[in-house]
């Protein structure tokens, strides 16, 4: 699969995490969580120092998740995406997508080898958020 098939299989599924949420309206984290909550996906927000964004119940850790998310967003830094995509493959998700920024080789590896779904390198995902709320 291409990196658009990987896209347009990413965001058919409707369970998310989003690693990095931010109760800013300004930053990322926030705009794609409130964007994909609003759209009717499940969609669970991970920020440990934060125990709500914009309303909803904040986890620290996708080992915190009540489900699997099928994907988990990655708005991190680079040294922190290693972390979360173990904890991401130990729960049995399906892919990840890191932001622009987000991407580190080992990480990006280890998704890989492990058979998730990975968009990296590439689009931010609210460059897709027409189809979410169409």
């Amino acid at each position: 699969m291409g990196m658009r098939d990987d896209i347009d299989t990413l965001i058919n599924y409707r369970t998310w995490a989003v690693a990095g949420a931010s109760n800013n309206p300004d930053k990322v984290g926030f705009d794609i969580f409130v964007t994909m909550r609003d759209a009717g996906y499940l969609v669970f927000p991970i920020n440990p120092r934060e125990p709500e964004i914009a309303g909803t119940k904040a986890y620290a850790s996708v080992a915190d998740l009540p489900v699997a998310p099928d994907v988990v967003d990655l708005v991190v830094p680079p040294g922190a995406t290693l972390g979360v995509v173990k904890a991401a493959i130990e729960r049995g998700t399906k892919g990840v997508w890191f932001q622009p920024g987000s991407e580190s080789e080992e990480a990006v590896g280890e998704a890989l080898r492990a058979g998730l779904i990975v968009v990296a390198g590439g689009p931010c995902a609210m460059t897709h958020r027409r189809r979410w709320v169409s």
